[in-house]
């Protein structure tokens, strides 16, 4: 299922900007609110954290 099926009748088709840090991408515009673009980048920045620093901050929580 491609999620920009829809949204692509309306409006001409682009690349999708996005800022690239450490390996993550954070989408710019309509992708970043959508729910899977957003538990996409939350997968990869817990990716990008070493497991010991990730460990020690969710003691704190």
């Amino acid at each position: 299922m491609r999620l920009g099926s829809m949204s692509s009748r309306r409006h001409p088709v682009k690349p999708v900007p996005f800022r690239q840090t450490q390996g993550v991408r954070i989408y710019q515009g309509e992708q970043r609110r959508t729910m899977v673009g957003s538990m996409a980048a939350i997968c990869r920045m817990l990716d990008a954290i070493p497991t010991a620093s990730r460990a020690a901050s969710a003691e704190g929580c």
